[in-house]
């Protein structure tokens, strides 16, 4: 009996299909590249103050955010701007759960 549960529980798994996964639409597209920006900027200024307290040289410091924050506007743009989308189909509200 045992044997025959295990083989009908092999079979029933066996065929059940795999689920299909489907492209990200061009607003989770444009919404992920906004928030991957975001995040590569807190890690670029996090670098620069990680590396003022070391040296306490203010304008490596403040070259370093501004670079940060252009690098920030740039890719912001990409995803927003420049990017295969409509304008409009980029969600820019913060997600509140």
């Amino acid at each position: 009996m045992r044997k025959l549960a295990l083989a009908l529980i092999v079979a029933a798994t066996a065929v059940v299909p795999a689920t299909a996964h489907t492209a990200p639409t061009p607003a989770q597209r444009c919404e992920g590249d906004v928030e991957l920006a975001s995040a590569k900027f807190a890690q670029c200024r996090l670098t620069a103050e990680a590396r003022y307290s070391k040296s306490l040289d203010a304008d490596k410091r403040t070259a370093a955010v501004a670079r940060c924050s252009d690098k920030l506007q740039q890719s912001f743009a990409k995803a927003v701007v420049d990017g295969p989308r409509p304008s409009g189909e980029c969600p820019l509200e913060p997600h509140l759960r």
